[in-house]
């Protein structure tokens, strides 16, 4: 029973149904966003337990979801995959760390993701797509697109790398 199956009934039909599967999986991006809200928590009120829990699902993530060329895919295995969003939060996520800790490989990190971001999403056009064109596969899209919200995550992401790098290439992927 899927969520959305579940939830177009009401309370009675639900109660009835029981309660439908928790997905446990641990997914790249989700593991970003929760990277980069411990490192906020950790900044602003220094507990050092938040700082080591986001460092430590760095290390899992680094372990399990990092692909041999430099991003991440979103599960155990990517159908249609790689995907901007994984590889983005975990840009994000590295940034953050060298934001709440001073330390260069974090930085590196977040710069090394970038660059495949910038090998594998880059639209030649404007932006950056949110998945490889694959026709072959029905898993992923068929045509190129360029979602705002992620576009503008990536501005963000590439114009905090260039201010904390110095180097220009990461202005030049922010201002693409």
């Amino acid at each position: 029973l899927t969520g959305h199956e579940f939830y177009a009934h009401d309370d009675a039909a639900r109660r009835r149904l029981g309660m439908p599967t928790v997905d446990r999986h641990r997914y790249a991006r989700e593991t970003g966003w929760a990277i980069r809200a411990l490192c906020k928590y950790y900044d602003v009120t220094g507990d050092q337990h938040a700082l080591q829990l986001a460092q430590g699902g760095t290390h899992w993530a680094l372990a399990n979801r990092r692909l041999p060329e430099g991003g991440y895919r979103h599960d155990t295995s990517d159908r249609g995959g790689p995907s901007l969003d994984d590889s983005l939060a975990m840009t994000q996520a590295f940034l953050a760390l060298y934001r709440s800790t001073g330390e260069r490989s974090w930085l590196t990190q977040a710069t090394g993701t970038l660059d495949f971001i910038d090998r594998k999403f880059r639209d030649a056009k404007a932006g950056f797509i949110a998945a490889p064109v694959n026709k072959q596969d029905r898993g992923v899209f068929s045509e190129p697109m360029r979602l705002p919200d992620q576009n503008a995550a990536m501005v963000r992401a590439a114009n905090m790398a260039n201010r904390y790098s110095g180097n220009p290439h990461y202005r030049a992927m922010a201002l693409h």
